[in-house]
């Protein structure tokens, strides 16, 4: 099995922001979210990050992601609100400032984590109210620039090794230096650590000469899911039976059923081009299956990659759907193929190229028998205006 490098590795930043999504439902037990924070402190932290306004959901995200770094300075557990009042909880909120001023703690832009800075302070000063606290004298502003002394003692921390790499982003490159994350964190514990380092830098092999590539993307999340999924029936797989063929062959038909009963675990409605988008994905899957296989990651299927059901595509062209409204506001979906047939399993990438190859061929048969356009033509782009 190919092993990723250590240099890729130190690129990846310390915390993903996949962590911080949690639904309405899911907060109903937030004790589940958190390692750290517990007990009668978290209690109290609850009810002041909720007070009822729309800033609720950014003020638990700040606690989420300060419980995060409690994990990778491998602070020990805050259960009781008497830790409030300690000078150690007073030097965590500047360190945990100085990590959201870092670029290496979250991949996430400046001003977002400033703006996460600011819940915490305001979440913070919400507590003070309720119980004794010991408050920094920084008082972050909405956007206020995080001191680079903050960001310096932060960065001086010596970071626990086992709880980054189960923070940490797995993060696909794309040819332009686009960064998208692709969600690898359950993998771990179902095929362990050295399985999923390899499979990511194959898929950061695939994605590195592509723009981004969303399908990529999906391709290893549905994939990480579908190994939860296995393991919660007691079917595991191993990174052995990954490189049997005979066993990959049967997988990849049940890899497919999942991928296509996604349409049950949809939280939309399901539209009239669902089923044609899954097989488009699915088509695409097979791509990166084989590339996998020949870096040796994976095996590639004894027969042959199982192809779903192509007639789903029909006719090999990509329809343009849009909702129309009447005066009396009843809607119909109406579908409209596109002049130029684009088959369904090639890139954006591609399909925009034959877009331009069609419109360029159209453009020279014009000049062909209108010699009068020229005068509007474009040598540098063949194209007529």
């Amino acid at each position: 099995m190919k092993i990723p490098s250590d240099e890729a590795n130190k690129k990846l930043t310390i915390v993903s922001r996949g962590l911080l999504r949690v639904t309405n439902k899911e907060w109903e037990s937030p004790k589940d979210h958190f390692e750290r924070l517990g007990g009668h402190a978290l209690d109290l932290l609850m009810i002041a990050a909720s007070p009822g306004s729309a800033t609720h959901w950014a003020n638990r995200r700040a606690l989420l992601l300060f419980d995060c770094f409690l994990r990778v300075i491998d602070e020990s557990p805050i259960s009781s609100a008497i830790v409030f009042a300690t000078t150690r909880f007073q030097t965590l909120q500047m360190l945990f400032y100085g990590a959201l001023g870092s670029e290496s703690f979250i991949d996430t832009a400046e001003t977002s984590r400033a703006n996460l800075a600011y819940h915490f302070y305001t979440v913070l000063n919400r507590l003070a109210e309720a119980t004794t606290i010991r408050l920094a004298d920084y008082h972050q502003k909405v956007a206020g620039c995080i001191p680079e002394g903050f960001v310096q003692e932060f960065e001086k921390v010596e970071l626990n090794d086992v709880q980054v790499r189960k923070l940490r982003p797995y993060l696909l490159i794309a040819k332009a230096g686009t960064e998208y994350n692709v969600l690898l964190n359950d993998m771990v514990p179902l095929l362990g650590e050295k399985f999923t380092d390899a499979f990511h830098d194959g898929l950061r092999t695939i994605a590195r000469p592509k723009v981004k590539d969303t399908a990529l993307r999906d391709f290893g999340t549905t994939f990480t899911q579908f190994a939860c999924h296995r393991a919660t029936n007691h079917q595991p797989i191993s990174p052995k039976l990954l490189m049997d063929p005979a066993f990959v062959q049967i997988l990849l038909v049940d890899f497919m059923e999942f991928h296509f009963m996604k349409m049950t675990r949809r939280k939309t409605a399901v539209q009239e081009g669902t089923l044609g988008s899954l097989q488009k994905l699915w088509s695409r899957y097979g791509g990166y299956w084989a590339s996998l296989a020949g870096q040796k990651i994976v095996a590639a299927p004894s027969s042959a990659f199982p192809s779903g059901n192509p007639k789903l595509l029909s006719n090999d062209s990509v329809g343009h759907r849009k909702t129309k409204t009447d005066t009396a506001g009843n809607t119909t979906v109406i579908t409209q193929k596109l002049l130029t047939a684009v088959p369904l399993h090639i890139t954006d990438e591609e399909a925009t190229r034959l877009v331009f190859e069609q419109l360029r061929a159209d453009c020279s048969r014009r000049l062909k028998f209108d010699p009068p356009c020229r005068s509007n033509f474009d040598p540098g782009l063949g194209v007529a205006f």
